[in-house]
């Protein structure tokens, strides 16, 4: 552990409502960095307006509508009563409990960023209804709080349980069924491209959350006919495009603390990832989503799945693509030494006769990974997914993850 080695970090909190930034001195004495991270003890908060009540081994931040809860020992924080992960275990130092810095600004909707030595925060959370977004082309109006939700996607089933919001649930997309904490949320759409109105309106759901697509504007059509309304996002690609997701629902179920603290979570589990293997060796890796008579499908530059593998420390032979297609023929000219395959894919690259010259099936590091962790938008494609990544690559650094 090393101290900081500015004297002061200044914060500056520009507020929405503030044209002029306001400045507080968070005082070095009481915050320590430890690989990568910024940490203060609980009273600095209060300069950030937040009441601060430390109960024993316990620290409460409790500020406007939100109350923010941190445990020694614990990586796991309470964001108004919601459980959420964080990258990091609560430590303690001179028997005063240490809380991070990003997580917490984060959560309180502040946009981190370093300025000309110092530390800044914008304030980004504005949280009104109606909420109106434009998302892949479809237009979607929130007037209030859904109260009775039917989830067209298993993403948007886990996202919504992750905000605490499981119980707002009367049906759900007959693709969420592996979803534990969902199995007793009935399945009243089996195919959200040819869904049975009668079936989605006879749970009496105020809102529909389904994925665009190109049945998706006729659905979206029918289903608000029906007086429900919907709330369409396209398919996430690219990490922001995950990020966003979750934070358009959060906002939308008057839950944004707990979803920018999901995220924050995220991001800094990514971060503690790339700090353990950014000195490792970086084998050479591809990434199958389907192979043989389905085509040949990967996650290239951009995808959030090339993130996590950079994250996880391995160098994605896919990187310079711009589609998701790829070739047979590629794949066993770059000669992967570790391949990554979804259940599509696990079979056929393992046994096919194409694919036999290739290192990682010569060598038997031909590792299937699950789909539905890694392949849905979610907080689990990090916290779980990137683990089975690392399982194969870097299987020592599972040792020092906390999440």
């Amino acid at each position: 552990m090393k101290k900081i080695k500015l004297m002061v970090l200044m914060v500056v909190l520009m507020l929405l409502t503030q044209p002029i930034a306001a400045k507080i001195n968070l005082d070095v004495e009481h915050a320590y960095v430890t690989e990568g991270r910024t940490y203060f003890e609980p009273s600095e908060y209060e300069k950030l307006g937040l009441v601060v009540e430390e109960k024993g081994n316990t620290a409460i931040l409790t500020g406007l509508n939100v109350v923010l809860e941190f445990t020694l020992g614990n990586v796991q924080a309470k964001v108004n009563g919601v459980d959420v992960y964080m990258d990091k275990k609560i430590t303690s130092r001179d028997g005063k409990l240490m809380l991070p810095m990003r997580f917490i600004l984060e959560t309180l909707g502040y946009k981190v960023g370093w300025e000309k030595g110092a530390y800044t925060f914008a304030r980004e959370l504005d949280v009104r209804y109606p909420i109106s977004f434009e998302r892949g082309g479809e237009n979607t109006l929130i007037t209030k709080t859904p109260t009775r939700i039917v989830s067209g996607s298993p993403a948007f089933t886990q996202i919504l349980i992750d905000l605490g919001e499981k119980d707002a649930m009367v049906g759900q997309s007959g693709y969420g069924e592996d979803i534990e904490e969902a199995s007793d949320i009935k399945v009243v759409v089996p195919d959200m491209m040819n869904p049975d109105i009668e079936k989605i309106v006879s749970v009496k759901p105020d809102a529909v959350f389904m994925i665009t697509g190109e049945a998706a504007s006729a659905v979206m059509e029918k289903l608000r006919s029906a007086g429900i309304e919907v709330f369409a996002e396209p398919m996430q690609h690219t990490m922001e495009d995950v990020y966003q997701y979750i934070l358009d629902t959060g906002r939308i179920m008057d839950k944004e603390f707990v979803a920018r603290a999901i995220i924050s979570g995220m991001k800094a589990q990514i971060t503690t990832t790339r700090f353990y293997t950014k000195r490792l060796s970086k084998p050479s890796v591809y990434y199958s989503l389907s192979a043989g008579e389905f085509g040949e499908y990967t996650s290239p530059q951009g995808s959030y799945m090339n993130d996590l593998m950079e994250a996880a420390g391995v160098e994605n032979v896919a990187a310079a693509n711009d589609t998701w297609e790829y070739t047979t023929e590629l794949i066993v000219k770059q000669n992967p030494s570790i391949i990554y395959a979804s259940t599509w894919a696990y079979d056929t690259i393992t046994g096919g006769e194409n694919y036999r010259t290739i290192d990682a099936v010569k060598n038997k590091k031909v590792y299937k990974v699950d789909d539905n962790t890694l392949g849905r938008p979610t907080a689990s494609m990090v916290r779980v997914g990137l683990k089975q990544l690392l399982k194969a690559a870097h299987p020592e650094v599972l040792e020092k993850l906390d999440f």
